[in-house]
């Protein structure tokens, strides 16, 4: 569970601050901070969670926490580049090939840990993860917050009446399709799960 768990956060994260500028949601006039200072600080309460719960790891999870932790940092620093299609593996450009035969304009990033394109199906621009055994990690796309469920809208705009929702991201893994809702007020950061149900929960480990 905790190593299928940081694969979300890791796709979220990236799809959020690394393809299509988030636009910002006031619940109040309180203004949001930059891009890069908020995944800053979402890195930072990583870290700090992973720290508290280190015991509780198995010692063979340890380095896929540090593994994730510095793609976190990497983010910080610069932005993806594109990469050349013919650098792609065989698995992963088949596995692609199979599953989105309606791709259209694909730009692949590559990383040691996974490779990532970004392409758009009927002019909706969408993000999906491959492992370097070419198997599909998940999908993600942006979406707005007036399009979460009526009940999971105004929960939240009660719960977090204060806050400002920075970005909002639909992400399906293998069928299990969850929104993911970042807010933020002053340095305090929280990103919610949102079911397709209307369920609303915290995503814990960002959280502050």
């Amino acid at each position: 569970m905790w190593s299928k768990g940081f694969s979300l956060l890791l796709t979220l994260l990236n799809a959020v601050f690394n393809t299509v500028h988030p636009k910002t949601v006031p619940f109040s006039k309180t203004s949001s901070h930059s891009t890069k200072q908020s995944l800053f600080h979402f890195y930072v309460c990583l870290v700090k969670t992973d720290n508290q719960i280190q015991s509780t790891i198995p010692k063979n999870q340890t380095m896929k926490k540090i593994i994730i932790a510095a793609i976190f940092a990497a983010s910080i620093i610069s932005s993806a580049f594109a990469a050349d299609a013919s650098k792609v593996s065989l698995k992963v450009m088949d596995s692609f090939k199979k599953q989105f035969r309606n791709a259209a304009q694909v730009e692949w990033t590559i990383k040691e840990q996974f490779t990532k394109a970004n392409f758009t199906v009927n002019g909706i621009a969408v993000e999906a993860f491959f492992d370097k055994e070419g198997e599909l990690i998940g999908t993600s796309r942006h979406a707005e917050f007036n399009q979460l469920p009526l009940g999971a809208i105004e929960k939240i705009q009660q719960d977090y009446a204060n806050y400002q929702v920075s970005s909002t991201i639909e992400f399906d893994q293998k069928g299990d399709r969850n929104f993911y809702v970042s807010l933020e007020k002053g340095n305090r950061k929280q990103i919610l799960v949102v079911s397709l149900y209307g369920e609303v929960s915290k995503f814990e480990g960002l959280g502050k």
